[in-house]
């Protein structure tokens, strides 16, 4: 489980979906949000649903069908109807899909279930350099949480930065003062 790196990687999405109609500050807070609600599934530990269930720890929550109604609530409930368009559903729905393949990319758990409730088979992606989070709290906690979080600048913050450079650069964000005006 990624610490930081959910939100981190569904704000860089954000630069390649927002448009000039975008409520920018909402979005991104929607966004961030929509990032790790599939992490909430991790409650059922604590009600005893089993880790490998459908309904346990990466299991429907991470599926991209939940992905998909979760995209699609938050742009229903979080936005106003002048507010909405696709670009904003397309970055709503794939940031919440982005939660499950980062976690797909990470050294723990069972895998995940991108394909719930229909088919409860566990996925990992073939290249895991991300380290997992620990879900229990132990006596090396500390050294175990800073060897998730140095992992995630690596394999999440930095290409996160670097993806939001170049989307900025490619939708010309990135033009000297003179150039604005000439355009």
């Amino acid at each position: 489980m990624p610490t930081y790196g959910h939100i981190v990687a569904g704000l860089a999405l954000g630069t390649a979906f927002e448009t000039e109609r975008w409520p920018r500050r909402r979005a991104y807070l929607v966004g961030a949000i929509c990032s790790v609600v599939p992490d909430l599934d991790v409650l059922g530990l604590h009600m005893h649903i089993p880790y490998a269930s459908t309904y346990g720890h990466r299991g429907f929550s991470h599926s991209l069908l939940a992905a998909a109604v979760v995209g699609l609530l938050a742009l229903v409930l979080g936005f106003r109807k002048e507010h909405r368009s696709w670009s904003l559903a397309c970055y709503l729905i794939i940031v919440s899909a982005s939660h499950g393949l980062l976690d797909a990319c990470s050294s723990g758990g069972l895998g995940i279930a991108f394909f719930a409730p229909f088919d409860n088979t566990r996925y990992f992606l073939p290249w895991r350099p991300i380290q997992a989070a620990p879900l229990v709290i132990t006596r090396t906690l500390l050294h175990h949480f800073w060897t998730a979080f140095s992992s995630e600048m690596k394999w999440i913050l930095l290409p996160s930065i670097l993806f939001s450079l170049a989307c900025l650069a490619l939708k010309g964000r990135f033009r000297r003062t003179g150039d604005k005006q000439a355009a």
